[in-house]
């Protein structure tokens, strides 16, 4: 490997690292649903809205609304 190489492989694993960094902050984490709760949940949302923007709007309901 010439140096050249090197360092484009150090700065690949560099940004690598970055990226696998900032998921962590983030702390992004995948959850599992069955298809009919996608579509219940995207008829929910809005033009736009992410899902985790609608599963926050709701649990942000239950907390208003719970006894």
């Amino acid at each position: 490997m010439n140096t050249t190489t090197t360092n484009q492989k150090n700065n690949d694993d560099e940004s690598y690292k970055n990226m696998f960094t900032n998921n962590m902050i983030i702390g992004k984490k995948t959850i599992t649903i069955n298809e009919d709760t996608h579509r219940e949940l995207a008829k929910v949302g809005a033009y736009g809205e992410s899902m985790d923007d609608i599963i926050k709007r709701l649990l942000d309901f239950y907390e208003k609304h719970r006894k």
